[in-house]
């Protein structure tokens, strides 16, 4: 398995996808990144399909050109590029707000991140210099 070159968030946002034919196929984003995103949709296109994207929110709108790289029945995951600066900030704020409202993974171990000396706390103990 390759390894994502971007973190994805959640995000739910109306879209669609618009083949080179210009047939259009409504669909719903469920995550996204800057590197792409993944769509739920019925229907089924073929990997390595130029498509363009369009997601829509109550605020904002994006659009940009985007590969297939994933395609069930159900969903679709597609690789972003070209993102124009306009379209690129919207992102950016989309992605801001989500990355900033998730709360960061703590620690399951409560020791880890203790600072502990290394002459165990007791003078002419462990390994400092007055040893």
């Amino acid at each position: 398995m390759t390894e994502r070159l971007y973190t994805r968030y959640p995000f739910s946002a109306a879209a669609e996808l618009i083949d080179r034919s210009g047939a259009q196929m409504p669909s719903r984003v469920t995550n996204i990144s800057f590197g792409g995103c993944r769509l739920i949709a019925t229907g089924r296109l073929a990997l390595g399909a130029e498509v363009a994207v369009k997601i829509h929110t109550l605020s904002d709108y994006f659009e940009a050109p985007a590969v297939v790289i994933h395609s069930t029945a159900t969903d679709l995951g597609v690789m972003l590029h070209n993102v124009s600066p306009v379209y690129f900030t919207v992102l950016r704020r989309w992605i801001g707000a989500i990355s900033s409202a998730t709360p960061k993974p703590r620690p399951q171990n409560p020791e880890i991140g203790k600072r502990i000396p290394l002459n165990g706390g007791a003078p002419g103990k462990g390994l400092g210099p007055n040893t």
